[in-house]
C-alpha cells in the first residue's frame, strides 16, 4: 500500500470520483431515503475556477481511495475573514483505520492556510469515530448541526 495525498482539479478527477461520491450518498447521507445523487459539476467546475472550492485526494497507486472537499468564502460576519467549509469527506472502507482521513486533513490544513484561509470547518456525522479523530488533530467542537427535510424543494 502506497497512499499519496496531493491536490487535485475536480473537472480532472470526476470520472473517478462519481463512484466513490455515490458510494458516500448510499452510506452517510441521511437524505438517501429520499434523494438520489446528482451531482451538480458545473458547479463544482465554476467554484474551482474562482477559487472558492479545494480538492484533496488520497491515492493508493493510480487508484483514488478517498477525498476531502472543502468550500471556501468570505463571512459577512466579518469582513475580510476567509473560511473554508467542508464539503465531502470519504475513505474507501478497505482504507479506513489507516489513518487516511488524518493525512487528508492535514494536508488540507496546509493548502487552505496558503490560499489565505482563516478558519475552517469540518462537518462529519455525528459519531464516536469522528469525535477521537478531531480531538486527536485538535480540534474543537464548536457548533452543533441539525438537519430536517423541507419537502421537495
Amino acid at each position: 500500500m502506497n497512499i499519496t495525498y496531493q491536490v487535485e482539479k475536480y473537472a480532472d478527477v470526476k470520472e473517478e470520483l462519481e463512484p466513490l461520491a455515490i458510494a458516500h450518498h448510499l452510506e452517510e447521507d441521511p437524505r438517501k431515503e429520499t434523494t438520489s445523487i446528482d451531482i451538480d459539476w458545473e458547479m463544482y467546475s465554476a467554484l474551482e475556477d474562482t477559487g472558492s472550492f479545494i480538492l484533496v485526494t488520497a491515492r493508493d497507486g493510480e487508484t483514488l481511495v478517498g477525498y476531502l472537499s472543502f468550500i471556501i468564502s468570505e463571512t459577512p460576519h466579518i469582513k475580510g475573514y476567509l473560511q473554508a467549509v467542508s464539503d465531502a469527506l470519504f475513505i474507501d472502507k478497505a482504507f479506513r483505520g489507516k489513518e487516511v482521513a488524518s493525512n487528508l486533513i492535514k494536508l488540507v490544513e496546509e493548502v487552505l492556510s496558503g490560499v489565505g484561509v482563516d478558519w475552517m470547518v469540518l462537518v462529519f456525522p455525528s459519531n464516536e469515530r469522528s469525535e477521537v479523530l478531531m480531538n486527536r488533530l485538535g480540534y474543537n467542537k464548536t457548533d452543533v448541526m441539525y438537519g430536517k427535510s423541507l419537502g421537495e424543494n
